[in-house]
């Protein structure tokens, strides 16, 4: 029930987003809540955050932190024994991944690689984020998706068997039907 409430939150967020590329913040704080007291459930290959919150690119040079009021995540890069602040982008789910350029960011549904049974070709799967730019939301029609055609699980569909940075500047997502998408964290286009 409560994981529906996050679901749901990150549902109404991600059409803010698509719309303005801005996140709103009361959706954020409450999901963030909710996430921290129940804590984020996640299949073995899924995005984890360290005991801190802090979520690292695969190279370990750069980390995201959630700022103080829980409203968008600091990009900061390790320089000897301090980290500097590279950027900031508003991210309303708790699942995201750093890129290793530190210059992008994916941010993840809560619910990972599923989707809601009644999902559709509008649902938003991913939101890329890049410095200085606005938020690319990444939707199932852009990947040739049919939401009815998705593999059902007990509650919802999986569109992803997994997805992740490869740590040679591309984003991978590889859909439930096997095929691997490659996209340019420069452009969130694919290669």
């Amino acid at each position: 029930m409560v994981f529906a409430f996050v679901r749901s939150r990150w549902d109404h967020s991600v059409s803010a987003v698509a719309r303005t590329g801005r996140s709103g913040t009361a959706h954020w704080l409450c999901a963030s809540v909710v996430m921290v007291i129940v804590g984020s459930p996640a299949t073995a290959d899924a995005p984890r955050a360290t005991a801190s919150g802090v979520v690292c690119s695969l190279n370990g040079r750069f980390c995201a932190f959630r700022t103080r009021d829980a409203r968008s995540v600091e990009v900061r890069r390790h320089t000897g024994k301090s980290m500097l602040k590279v950027w900031r982008a508003n991210v309303v789910s708790p699942q995201l991944l750093v890129g290793d350029d530190g210059r992008s960011l994916v941010e993840i549904r809560p619910d990972l690689n599923l989707v809601d049974q009644g999902a559709n070709a509008c649902t938003i799967v991913l939101i890329f984020h890049r410095a200085d730019s606005t938020a690319a939301p990444l939707r199932l029609r852009d990947i040739s998706i049919d939401p009815a055609r998705l593999p059902v699980t007990i509650s919802h569909r999986a569109w992803a068997r997994a997805y992740g940075y490869d740590g040679r500047n591309s984003f991978i997502v590889e859909t439930h039907d096997g095929r691997r998408l490659h996209f340019d964290p420069a452009t969130w286009r694919p290669k």
